[in-house]
């Protein structure tokens, strides 16, 4: 299982206040808290253990009813700059996150996946990111990956919100997750 989530910095900044009370206590746990407060660049650290938590979120929950989200129960450890864990209850997810200026974006797959399988795009739009921009944009990436004409894929989201992608009504094999943020959009595909 596969997921992605993206974080705009700029604007989190503007519509965001993780310096809030209560803030920090409700979305991390304590060791993730003193993380934060020890890390050279809280902000980032709160954007990238956030991203981490979604990601996996989206991974633990693609074939499930179950749609509540806790995060205090992703718990994240980081192993280096772009590299870590969340677990979640008895699965382990294996996490990588890109971090530049505006944006953080982190992938994570289950345990056992294989990463070189991934393949990830981060797009920043000049202007406002629409769905239906990113869902042409996952289309053009699945249509040079499985090697079909993109005027014959279509994406289809199941009742949980997954998208899933036809060619000429024949699902293709392949994972995606889309994430966007405001002015950034994300994809990651499992192929």
């Amino acid at each position: 299982m596969i997921g992605n989530d993206i974080v705009d910095i700029p604007y989190s900044r503007q519509f965001s206040d993780w310096k809030r009370p209560g803030y920090l206590e409700k979305l991390f746990t304590c060791k993730e808290r003193l993380q934060i407060k020890e890390s050279t660049c809280s902000e980032r650290m709160v954007w990238r253990l956030w991203s981490m938590k979604e990601s996996a979120y989206k991974a633990a929950f693609r074939n499930s009813k179950e749609r509540v989200f806790n995060p205090g129960k992703f718990i994240c450890t980081t192993s280096d700059e772009v590299g870590g864990k969340v677990h979640f209850k008895d699965r382990v997810f294996h996490t990588h996150s890109s971090i530049n200026g505006s944006s953080i974006h982190s992938v994570a797959w289950e345990e056992g996946g294989d990463p070189s399988r991934l393949s990830s795009v981060l797009k920043k739009f000049d202007t406002k990111l629409s769905s239906a921009d990113l869902y042409q944009y996952l289309l053009k990436k699945v249509a040079v990956i499985s090697n079909c004409k993109m005027k014959d894929l279509t994406l289809k989201k199941t009742l949980n919100g997954i998208p899933e992608i036809f060619n000429k009504g024949e699902k293709v094999d392949v994972l995606c997750s889309l994430s966007h943020h405001g002015d950034f959009g994300a994809i990651l595909i499992y192929h």
